[in-house]
C-alpha cells in the first residue's frame, strides 16, 4: 500500500487557504494556517494519514462499537463502556467544554474525513487485516468518556477490598497497614460483592488486544517542574513522562500548530485536536492522574415483585430505563440491553438472589467530563492566571497539572471533579438506602499543590518516586533541559535504600551472607543487566509474600502488590523479633526460587505490540523491539507488568529556550509499518536519547525534510 503524500500539493474540499505541512527528519509535523478551522481541520487531516486504524479502533472501543466489526465476544465490553457516556443534552456538554470546543473538534473531524475520503481504496493494511473499512466521524465522537474513565478506575478496587474485608477481616488490616481503611458498612454484605462485579465495572472501553503482549492499560506519569531561581538559564522547565502500555504506535502524537492567535508544540492524542501537554510561546505545561478515588459503589435494595424498583427513604422508586441495541457481527438482530439509572448512578451489577443492585456513581458523568476537548483553551494561554481559568473548565480525569511561564515562575495546580463524601470513605460499596452515604458536592476549581524551593514533582502520589526525584532535584541550581531529560531514566531503587540496611540484622551465613555481602555492595540501579537487581526484586517480593503471612492465595497477591514500602517496613518492625528470621529466610527463597516463579522474568524486555500482531507473521511486520527493560514499579523510569507498561513518551520544556525542548516518542509517529518512521525513535528511546522539538520558524526551517502544501480545490470554470 502505498505510503500518504508528505510532498508537493494535495487539492481537498474543506480548506479556505492554503496550509502548510513541514515534517522534520522524524515525521513531526509543523502545520502553518491563516485561519482557526483551517488550522484544526489540517490537523486532523495530517493525524488520519499517519494513524487513521489506530484512530478509528480508538473510536469504536470508546463509543462502544467493537461487535459490531468483531462480533459477540466484545458484547459485554460495548455495552459497559455504553452505560458510562454523558446522557444529558448535548450542547450543554459542548458548552461546558468551552466557547469554541465544538467549533474546533468539528473542523478537526471534517479534515479526518476529508484524508478517509481522500484515500479511498489505500487506507492502512490493518483494515483489510481486521475486516472492516473506517467510517465518517462525527464531532460528538469526541465527545465520549472512555478514556477518562480508565484514567479513573477506582471502582474495580473498592470490589477487591470489599471481597477482600469479607474474607480476611479487619484484623488482618490492622495487622497489614498503618491507616486501615474504613471497612465498615452498616446495611452492606460484604460477602456478596463478587469478583464478577469487578470485571464489570473493570471492562469500559478497553480495546481489542489479541497478542500475548497484552496488558493492563496503564496510566500515571511523573511531572517536574523546575523554577528559574533552579535552571541555568533564568527559564522555568516542565519535564513529563507518562507512563501507558508500551504499543505500536504510540499513544502520543507530536505536532506544532500555528495560526493567528495559535502557536502551540507538544504532545495530543492522535484522536484529539490541540495540544494536552506541550507548550506554547509564553507557557509550558504538562499533567499526571491524581490518585484520588472519583468512583463510588453503592449498594441498593430491590423490590422483589419489581425489579425496576429500588428502595429510597423508605419507598419503592422507579429506576430510569433505556433501551440500547448493539448490531453484532455475525447476528441477524441486535442484542438490547436495559441501561438502568438511579438516583445514585448506573447500575453495573444485579443480584437477583438477594434483591440487590449495584449503582456505580462516578464525576465522569457531569457535563463537560471529556476533559482533553479543553485542551485548545490551554493551548492559548499566555499567563498562569489565564491558564488557571481555562483549566477550571477541566473535569475529568483528576490530574496535576505543572504549569511554567517565561518569567521562572512555576505552580502545580490540581484540577477536575473530586467527590465530597459525607459519612463514608468511599473505599467499600455503601449503602444507598438511607441516603445517610452520600456525595456534598463535587469540587472542580484548580487546587494549587505544593512548590517548594522553585521545585514541584507529581508522581501519581507514589512518595517513593517524589522522594527520589526531590533529592536528585535539589542537588543544583542549573538545570538544563538534558539533564533533566537523563533524570527521566534514573533507575535508582529508593526502595533498596530502605530494605537493604535491614538486612544487617538478619542471620545468614554461607550463601546467604554472600548473597548480602552482594546486595549492600551493590550500586542499587534497576538495570536490567544486574544480577543483584533481580535478586534484589525476587528477594523483596518473598518479603512481602511472608508479611501478608497465611491466608487464601487468591489474595495474597493482591495484599503483597498494594502494600506500600511504608506499610511493608512498619509491619516489619510491628513484628518485632521474628522479623531478622523473616529477612533470613526469604532471602534464601529468593536465592533459591526460580526467577520465574519469583516475580518475573530475570531479564525484563520491552516490546512496542500492535494489537493486530496475533501470528508469527504479523508480529513481524506490526512489533517493535524487544529491547532491554529497566527499573521498576517505583523507580523515576517506571517499568511494571513484566516490562508492558512504563514510558514511552518523554519531554522537557524549556521556557525562554523553546528550541532547546526535548522530545522522544517511541516508536515513532506513523502508523504504517513500511513508513520510516513507523520505529525510528524505537532505537533511539533504548538508548536513553532524545530529540529536539524545532518551535521558531528558523529551527522549523533547518529541520525541513518533507513540505506538504493542503490547497483548496480550484472551482471548474
Amino acid at each position: 500500500m502505498p505510503l500518504p503524500q508528505v510532498e508537493g500539493v494535495i487539492a481537498i474540499e474543506g480548506v479556505s487557504a492554503p496550509v502548510t505541512v513541514i515534517r522534520d527528519e522524524w515525521g513531526i509535523p509543523h502545520i502553518t494556517a491563516t485561519n482557526t478551522r483551517d488550522l484544526f481541520f489540517a490537523q486532523g487531516f495530517v493525524q488520519a494519514q499517519d494513524r487513521l486504524f489506530q484512530m478509528d479502533l480508538w473510536r469504536r472501543a470508546s463509543l462502544g462499537r467493537l461487535s459490531e466489526v468483531l462480533g459477540a465476544n466484545f458484547v459485554l465490553r460495548d455495552a459497559m463502556t455504553r452505560r458510562m457516556q454523558y446522557r444529558g443534552d448535548a450542547a450543554t456538554d459542548w458548552r461546558a467544554h468551552g466557547p469554541d470546543a465544538a467549533t474546533i473538534a468539528g473542523a478537526f473531524v471534517d479534515g479526518v474525513n476529508a484524508w478517509i475520503e481522500h484515500s479511498r481504496g489505500q487506507w492502512p493494511d490493518e483494515f483489510r487485516l481486521a475486516g472492516w473499512e473506517p467510517e465518517r466521524w462525527q464531532p460528538d465522537d469526541l465527545r465520549n468518556r472512555t478514556d477518562a474513565y480508565v484514567a479513573s478506575g477506582f471502582a474495580q478496587d473498592d470490589v477487591l477490598r470489599a471481597r477482600m474485608t469479607s474474607a480476611l477481616g479487619r484484623a488482618l488490616w490492622g495487622r497489614l497497614f498503618v491507616a486501615p481503611p474504613e471497612l465498615s458498612a452498616p446495611g452492606v454484605d460484604l460477602s456478596a460483592v463478587t469478583a464478577v462485579l469487578g470485571e464489570t465495572v473493570g471492562r469500559v472501553g478497553t480495546r481489542p488486544f489479541f497478542s500475548g503482549f497484552a496488558a493492563p492499560f496503564g496510566v500515571g506519569s511523573n511531572v517536574i517542574g523546575v523554577a528559574g531561581s533552579r535552571s541555568a538559564s533564568g527559564g522555568a522547565l516542565v519535564a513529563v513522562d507518562p507512563h501507558r502500555r508500551f504499543e505500536a504506535p504510540s499513544a502520543r502524537y507530536l505536532v506544532h500548530l500555528a495560526a493567528p492567535g495559535w502557536h502551540v508544540a507538544g504532545a495530543t492524542a492522535p484522536w484529539l485536536p490541540g495540544v494536552t501537554m506541550g507548550h506554547n510561546a509564553h507557557l509550558a505545561w504538562a499533567m499526571a492522574s491524581a490518585a484520588v478515588d472519583v468512583q463510588d459503589l453503592f449498594v441498593e435494595r430491590v423490590n422483589p415483585v419489581n425489579p425496576r424498583q429500588v428502595l429510597d427513604r423508605g419507598r419503592w422508586v422507579d429506576m430510569t430505563v433505556l433501551i440500547d441495541r448493539i448490531p453484532v457481527k455475525g447476528r441477524e438482530e441486535p442484542f438490547e440491553f436495559e441501561q438502568l439509572h438511579t438516583a445514585h448512578g448506573v447500575v453495573v451489577g444485579l443480584d437477583a438472589e438477594r434483591h440487590l443492585a449495584y449503582t456505580l456513581r462516578w464525576t465522569g458523568t457531569e457535563p463537560g467530563a471529556a476533559a482533553e476537548l479543553v485542551s485548545p483553551d490551554l493551548d492559548r494561554a499566555t499567563t498562569i492566571d489565564e491558564f488557571r481559568t481555562a483549566l477550571g473548565r477541566w473535569r475529568m480525569p483528576l490530574v496535576d497539572v505543572v504549569v511554567a511561564d517565561t518569567l521562572g515562575t512555576v505552580a502545580q495546580l490540581r484540577a477536575g471533579l473530586a467527590p465530597e463524601r459525607v459519612g463514608f470513605s468511599g473505599q467499600v460499596p455503601a449503602d444507598a438506602v438511607t441516603h445517610q452515604r452520600e456525595w456534598r458536592s463535587l469540587a472542580g476549581a484548580p487546587r494549587p499543590r505544593a512548590v517548594t524551593d522553585g521545585l514541584t514533582v507529581a508522581t501519581n502520589d507514589d512518595p517513593v518516586r517524589a522522594s527520589r526525584l526531590r533529592a536528585v532535584l535539589g542537588q543544583r541550581r542549573d538545570w538544563r533541559a538534558e539533564p533533566l531529560a537523563a533524570l527521566q531514566r534514573d533507575v535508582h531503587s529508593v526502595a533498596a535504600d530502605r530494605l537493604l540496611p535491614l538486612l544487617t540484622t538478619a542471620p545468614l551465613s554461607g550463601e546467604g551472607a554472600e548473597a548480602r555481602r552482594r546486595l549492600l555492595a551493590w550500586d542499587r540501579a534497576v538495570t536490567a543487566g544486574s544480577d543483584e537487581a533481580q535478586l534484589f526484586a525476587r528477594w523483596e517480593r518473598r518479603l512481602r509474600l511472608a508479611v501478608v503471612g497465611e491466608m487464601s492465595s487468591e489474595f495474597a497477591e493482591a495484599l503483597a502488590d498494594r502494600m506500600s514500602l511504608d506499610d511493608l517496613i512498619a509491619a516489619l518492625s510491628r513484628a518485632r523479633s521474628g522479623a531478622p528470621a523473616m529477612l533470613a529466610s526469604t532471602l534464601a527463597q529468593a536465592l533459591d526460587a526460580p526467577p520465574a516463579l519469583a516475580g518475573g522474568p530475570p531479564r525484563p524486555q520491552v516490546t512496542f505490540a500492535h494489537p493486530l500482531a496475533i501470528s508469527p507473521a504479523a508480529q513481524a511486520r506490526f512489533n517493535v523491539g524487544p529491547f532491554e527493560g529497566h527499573g521498576d514499579a517505583h523507580t523515576v523510569q517506571v517499568l511494571t507488568d513484566m516490562g508492558r507498561v512504563g514510558a514511552s513518551f518523554r519531554a522537557v520544556f524549556a521556557t525562554r529556550e523553546w528550541d532547546q525542548s526535548l522530545v522522544i516518542n517511541a516508536p515513532g509517529q506513523s502508523a504504517w509499518p513500511d513508513s520510516p518512521h513507523y520505529r525510528d525513535m524505537a532505537a533511539a528511546w533504548a538508548e536513553g536519547r532524545v530529540i529536539p522539538l524545532a518551535f521558531s520558524a528558523e529551527a522549523v526551517s533547518r529541520g525541513a525534510r518533507h513540505r506538504l502544501e493542503i490547497q483548496p480545490v480550484t472551482p471548474a470554470k
